[in-house]
């Protein structure tokens, strides 16, 4: 009778679907999460504003947190639209990203519908509540430990390349080789250790940093590591880290831009035999048109957008520094392009 019982048990068990795969976390697909975005952003280069609103509440839907200047995109596409109850949401998300209620308000569309809708107490209840989410999200010991990298390096990068180098030009060559023996353990003894353990730095795991003073011209994200790593790559080194680097992006740590970015800094200053590292032209500029078939198949598989949609998003730019010089406003969606 027992063993009747307890076969039954089993059979019920396993028609609940109890096996510990079932309960197995589904995997974010960030590389997907940055197709939508930039599908997003292509609608806004358009001016077809609720088809990117539509992009961008599917692009959040589907990852743990959205990066800060999107979330900052999406709220003012919201806000432009007269969405109320989305804005709403994306003010969540974008408190949630470690925006403040200053990086709002400092914006003239937000703030502006923000007054007109008499939403500020609403914004600030929000933000009490949703930046103590962010706060708990960050991970201080990666942090700081970047942070005291970054300092090392900048102090020795002065020191020999920035002072030594321009004083002593004949003696540049020995700067040279002296400062990329001091990145070189940072990177390789330090940085690449912290990345293995902790994940790479970038904006999901330590949160965004704002860039530039003036507001029209400011953007969001976390760009201390690649600084790093581009002064590391100055001269030429081997490939060994570049799987690290992607499986990274794949995990939303880095921002497939910033990949793109070092691959440029290898295949620029050179590798050795061991690899020969592909261009994507986010930190260089190919003139060749017939190569850039297989540039934008590159750059699609890490997500980023085509060639000619990144350039239709620098000459909106410069149209909107235009604007603003002549007419001394800034007030429109930003895309993080230079002005605009």
């Amino acid at each position: 009778m027992f063993l009747v019982l307890g076969v039954l048990l089993v059979v019920a068990m396993s028609s609940y679907n109890l096996s510990p795969t079932s309960t197995k976390k589904k995997s974010i697909d960030y590389i997907a999460y940055m197709r939508t975005i930039n599908k997003a952003e292509s609608y806004i280069l358009k001016e077809q504003f609720d088809s990117a609103l539509v992009m961008y509440k599917l692009a959040f839907k589907n990852v743990d947190k959205p990066l800060a200047g999107h979330s900052f995109t999406a709220m003012q596409t919201s806000a432009y639209l007269d969405e109320i109850d989305v804005f709403e949401d994306f003010v969540i998300e974008t408190f949630k990203c470690g925006l403040t209620v200053k990086d709002i308000t400092n914006d003239s569309l937000l703030n502006n519908y923000i007054s007109d809708k008499k939403l500020y107490e609403v914004i600030q209840k929000k933000y009490k509540r949703y930046s103590k989410v962010f706060k708990n999200k960050v991970d201080k010991i990666l942090k700081d430990s970047l942070y005291k990298l970054s300092k090392l390096d900048q102090k020795w990068k002065i020191y020999y390349i920035d002072s030594l180098s321009k004083i002593d030009p004949n003696n540049s060559k020995k700067y040279n080789i002296t400062y990329d023996s001091i990145v070189s353990d940072i990177v390789e003894n330090k940085l690449i250790p912290l990345i293995k353990q902790y994940g790479y730095p970038g904006e999901r795991n330590i949160g965004p940093a704002k860039n530039g003073r003036q507001a029209y011209r400011y953007s969001f994200g976390q760009e201390t590591a690649k600084i790093i790593l581009w002064h590391y790559y100055r001269l030429p080194k081997t490939c060994s880290y570049n799987d690290i680097f992607f499986n990274e992006v794949k995990k939303g740590n880095m921002p497939p831009d910033q990949y793109a970015s070092i691959m440029d800094f290898q295949a620029r200053h050179g590798t050795d035999h061991s690899c020969n590292s592909e261009i994507y032209n986010e930190k260089t500029v190919t003139r060749d048109t017939s190569l850039f078939s297989q540039i934008n198949s590159r750059r699609k598989k890490l997500g980023l957008e085509s060639l000619e949609e990144k350039k239709s998003k620098y000459r909106r730019g410069q149209g909107i520094c235009r604007k603003i010089r002549k007419e001394k406003k800034y007030n429109y969606i930003k895309l993080f392009y230079w002005c605009g």
